[in-house]
């Protein structure tokens, strides 16, 4: 791995901290708040070579839709801006494991 890139990698594993902190609650980090968004993430289309593309679509929004509406419950108002947060999170994840990928590639 390049000096950039590793630089690069470090700074978005920050983010998804910083991300992570932002969604903290009184009790910590709420685990379904978690699963969610990484299902969210599992089931995103931004894969080369998805033999169905509709069916994968269909299950991210559904997982976008529990997130969304588990993040009202827990944040309130604040909900549409923590959606904003996690999705800019899973860009952040998405491009690190790219970067991994290179560099085992």
């Amino acid at each position: 791995m390049s000096r950039e890139d590793e630089g690069r990698h470090r700074d978005l594993l920050g983010r998804i901290q910083s991300y992570l902190r932002g969604f903290r609650t009184s009790r910590g980090i709420d685990p379904n708040l978690i699963r969610l968004t990484r299902f969210a993430i599992a089931f995103s289309t931004d894969r080369v070579g998805l033999e169905n593309r509709a069916a994968c679509e269909k299950v991210r929004d559904r997982y976008h839709a529990m997130l969304y509406r588990y993040l009202g419950y827990l944040f309130g108002d604040e909900a549409r801006e923590k959606f904003s947060e996690a999705m800019a999170m899973h860009a952040c994840a998405r491009e690190a494991t790219e970067i991994l990928r290179r560099r085992h590639c």
